[in-house]
């Protein structure tokens, strides 16, 4: 204060002290994820089972009957916008059972006026499991898809069809009024641990076959996509107790467009085969808690095996029709990587055997020569004077 006037600050917020605004909390709407369910209990090792509609309007059904019998094991009523997608799936040890689900698609037109107002599309997810072709007359793990109709039909809608196994396409000749996508998708990854050993081994494997009939769409995609994953570290593999590491990778995706089929799109055509494997095992040395010798480390062994394989085939008389862009990708791609860390120990020794080669010359021979000798070999090759006459030649 100077002279008896006090400054005032302003209220840089423009509100006194009676304006302050309330703090006010709107309550959300609680949301899920929508979408029907079909869940199945199996207690066989392959079953067989057709997904058709059962009845039309603004609130249709689904169902999954056992192909045999006629059996109904799963239903759903479709009364949301969520629900114009379906997942099937087993309830358990879905892994170690093989299952076939046929799709009637010309019974799927009933559902028109709900998927129509739902946004126009109808999409229906098979969660297999791991799909294993075991060759035994039982397709045990070896789950499929099958799109199978006959004659002539209109789906007055677009269509998508996923699933983690092979997918053949034997549906007489629907005309989907949107588009239709069939997309087979197989993903294997993580890291092989005491808890799940089995990781070592995937063998992945996507098919899009037709082989006869037609498609009429306005877009067309078709898509079989292979990803494996595998990681093996030092410690991940029971801990300390092995020091060998191995994984066994088979990857493969194809699309195979032959015999009589034909496709026709008034828009798009997407064709894509696609083979990804990243593998990559590493063992490393560690103390082998003996210390009545005087060697500090376990050997370690790494071994990575891949084979991927990615391929589009068009073939025998069929006719592919396009009115717009035609797109046919094949992409097939391998990161494989195996390493023991007793690889990279050797290299680095063996940089210094013209040095070390260098310091015998040096020194004089007799005692003193083989003292030297012994001193290196306890050091670089663990002692061995095997392996020592092999490194520097002595």
């Amino acid at each position: 204060m100077k002279g008896g006037v006090r400054k005032v600050q302003p209220n840089r917020s423009g509100l006194g002290r009676q304006g302050l605004r309330r703090l006010l909390i709107e309550s959300l709407e609680l949301r899920t994820l929508l979408a029907a369910d079909l869940t199945y209990p199996e207690t066989e090792l392959a079953s067989d089972f057709i997904f058709r509609a059962v009845s039309a309007g603004t609130t249709p059904q689904v169902q999954l009957l056992r192909t045999a019998g006629g059996t109904v094991v799963a239903s759903a009523t479709l009364t949301g916008s969520g629900d114009a997608q379906v997942n099937i799936r087993r309830s358990g040890l879905s892994d170690l059972r093989g299952d076939t689900i046929r799709f009637d698609l010309p019974s799927l037109n009933l559902l028109s006026t709900f998927v129509v107002s739902s946004g126009g599309v109808f999409t229906v997810n098979f969660v297999g499991g791991l799909d294993v072709a075991t060759g035994l007359p039982l397709p045990v793990a070896d789950d499929a898809v099958r799109l199978e109709g006959s004659g002539a039909y209109n789906v007055g809608f677009s269509f998508v069809v996923l699933s983690s196994s092979d997918i053949t396409i034997a549906a007489g000749s629907p005309a989907f009024s949107g588009g239709f996508t069939a997309k087979s998708v197989a993903t294997n990854s993580g890291q092989a641990d005491t808890t799940d050993p089995t990781k070592v081994i995937a063998i992945p494997k996507t098919l899009i076959a037709m082989t006869s009939g037609s498609i009429s769409a306005t877009n067309i995609t078709l898509q079989a996509l292979s990803t494996v994953n595998v990681q093996i570290d030092a410690t991940s593999l029971l801990g300390t107790s092995i020091r060998f590491g191995t994984s066994v990778v088979d990857s493969g995706a194809k699309v195979d467009i032959s015999g009589s089929a034909a496709l026709t799109a008034s828009g798009t055509l997407t064709i894509d085969a696609n083979s990804t494997v990243t593998s990559s095992v590493q063992r490393k040395p560690q103390a082998d808690g003996n210390s009545s010798d005087d060697k500090t480390s376990d050997a370690a062994i790494a071994i990575a095996s891949a084979t991927s394989n990615a391929s589009v085939h068009l073939g025998g008389t069929a006719v592919v029709t396009v009115g717009g862009i035609a797109n046919v990708s094949v992409l097939n791609t391998s990161t494989v990587t195996s390493i023991a860390d007793f690889l990279k120990i050797f290299w680095r020794k063996t940089l210094d055997q013209k040095f070390i080669r260098h310091r015998i010359c040096l020194r004089s021979q007799g005692l003193a020569r083989r003292a030297f000798q012994a001193q290196a070999t306890k050091e670089f090759c663990d002692g061995s004077s095997r392996l020592g006459e092999t490194v520097f030649g002595w």
